[in-house]
């Protein structure tokens, strides 16, 4: 159970304090922190991968600190003497910083998740203290691009629609596609549009004229009846 194990030393377990865990079997207690990360294929993972900090000393042996990954049934470790991993210190915390491979998926995969752990080996008894985090390795489509149906690969969107998470939407009804293919906006007016209109225009213009000249014919007939 996570504690000080009762064997070493001649002490009851204890509990480890708020934040810091342990192994079965430890005889310390770490605070170990990761990061879930997700990476774009083709690129490499970088970056402060695992944090770890002793709750009793400022010091770690940096030999007893790895990641490993599930891959093919089984824990692949990257230690102190693997070339891709740096394990740096500040203050009471130790850094540990791996710089993998290019992430390239297959063709028929969109995007990979990876069990990764953060481990810390016990100074005193065989047990080991880890931390998981997953990394997720997928395929990021450019702008304008998408899967379409249960492709593989980014292709360009088609008319009427736009990209947004690596899929090509629809746009919404009276929207289309613009030059981009990055979103949707409002059609413009078409020209069947513009004439109809304008024929309604000169219609209406047309009818008032009519009215007006009739107005003005009854006017003038009535004007002349009652004068004489």
């Amino acid at each position: 159970s996570s504690g000080i194990n009762a064997e070493y030393g001649g002490i009851n377990c204890t509990e480890c304090k708020f934040g810091e865990i342990s192994g079965e079997g430890a005889s310390e207690c770490f605070d170990v922190r990761t990061v879930d990360v997700t990476i774009t294929e083709g690129y490499v993972m970088t970056g402060i991968v695992c944090t770890v900090t002793h709750s009793q000393t400022s010091t770690i042996d940096v030999r007893k600190l790895s990641l490993s990954k599930y891959h093919n049934g089984e824990w692949e470790i990257f230690d102190d003497t693997h070339p891709n991993l740096s394990i740096t210190k500040t203050s009471r915390s130790y850094h540990l910083n791996l710089t993998s491979s290019p992430n390239n998926l297959p063709k028929n995969v969109r995007k990979r998740v990876e069990h990764w752990r953060c481990e810390v080996k016990d100074s005193v008894t065989t047990a080991v203290t880890t931390k998981p985090f997953i990394v997720t390795v997928e395929k990021i489509c450019d702008d304008g691009t998408g899967f379409l149906n249960n492709d593989y690969v980014c292709k360009r969107c088609p008319k009427s629609t736009f990209s947004w998470k690596n899929i090509c939407k629809e746009c919404p009804e009276g929207q289309e596609q613009t030059p981009e293919r990055t979103s949707c906006s409002f059609k413009p007016y078409s020209g069947k549009i513009g004439h109809f209109f304008m024929g309604v225009g000169i219609v209406l213009i047309g009818s008032l004229l009519i009215v007006a000249i009739m107005f003005f014919k009854f006017y003038k007939v009535h004007f002349r009846v009652n004068t004489v």
